[in-house]
């Protein structure tokens, strides 16, 4: 959050706004694949990897 205002603060409104949100998007996804595992689809789901024995 402080890194957001931070933006707001140096950066036009017109030009962080987007960014911020965008991100927001890709962080969810790496955060999925990575630590959680999943495999996402093209459908608009995701399934979880099955584990190696």
């Amino acid at each position: 959050m402080l890194l957001l205002t931070t933006s707001y603060k140096y950066g036009a409104f017109s030009q962080i706004y987007p960014l911020a949100r965008g991100l927001a998007v890709f962080l969810v996804a790496v955060i999925a694949v990575t630590l959680l595992a999943l495999t996402l689809i093209g459908d608009g789901g995701s399934k979880r990897v099955p584990s190696l024995p």
